[in-house]
C-alpha cells in the first residue's frame, strides 16, 4: 500500500511539472562571434514592475543567459516608468506584463499593465532614442500592452485565435496568404 501511495505522490508532481513554464537553467549558450567580447556590453533592462509574466531568473533565464553570453549585462527594471526611472536606460524589455494583482480568469477588456503616465514616459524616452523590445503573447498579455504598443503604431489584439474544426491548430502559409 506504501509504495502505491509514493507512486501516485510521484505521478501527480510529475505531471503537475508537466503543466508548469519552469526556466530552463541547464541552457548555456555558446557564441562564438560576440557582440561584446570582454563582456562591456550595454545594460538590457528586463521589466519586472507591471507583473511580469517572463522575468530575468525566471521564464527569460534562457534569453537573459543569450545576452550575457553575448557580453551584455541584463538586469531587472524593478521601478515603474517615468522620466527619471528610464533615465540612463538604453534598452528596455518589456515582456507579457499585466496590470498589478491581476488574476485569472481574465475577461475582455484587458486592464492596462501601464498607467497613462508610464506610456508617455516610454513614448518619450524612444523619441529620445531609448531601444525597446516589446512583446505581448495572446490575452491577456496582448490587451494589457495595447495601450503602450498604439503609441508606436502597433495594435495588439486582446483575444486568442482558435479554429474549432481543427481542434485549436492554426497552419499560416506565406505562399497561399492564409
Amino acid at each position: 500500500m506504501k509504495n502505491k501511495i509514493y507512486l501516485f505522490l510521484f505521478m501527480l508532481f510529475a505531471l503537475n511539472l508537466k503543466a508548469q513554464q519552469i526556466p530552463d537553467s541547464s541552457y548555456v549558450p555558446n557564441i562564438i562571434n560576440k557582440a561584446y567580447p570582454n563582456l562591456n556590453g550595454t545594460i538590457v533592462f528586463i521589466d519586472e514592475a507591471h507583473n511580469n509574466f517572463h522575468t530575468k531568473d525566471n521564464r527569460f533565464l534562457a534569453f537573459s543567459n543569450v545576452l550575457k553570453a553575448d557580453g551584455y549585462d541584463v538586469k531587472s527594471f524593478t521601478e515603474k516608468f517615468t522620466e527619471e526611472s528610464l533615465n540612463g536606460v538604453k534598452i528596455l524589455v518589456i515582456s507579457n506584463a499585466l496590470e498589478e494583482n491581476a488574476r485569472g480568469p481574465f475577461v475582455i477588456p484587458t486592464k492596462s499593465a501601464f498607467t497613462k503616465e508610464e506610456v508617455k514616459s516610454v513614448k518619450n524616452w524612444v523619441e529620445k532614442g531609448g531601444s525597446l523590445f516589446l512583446i505581448a503573447d495572446h490575452m491577456p498579455f496582448a490587451g494589457a500592452a495595447s495601450k503602450l504598443g498604439e503609441v508606436f503604431g502597433f495594435t495588439f489584439y486582446d483575444s486568442f485565435l482558435f479554429d474549432e474544426n481543427r481542434r485549436g491548430i492554426l497552419d499560416f502559409y506565406k505562399e497561399k496568404k492564409i
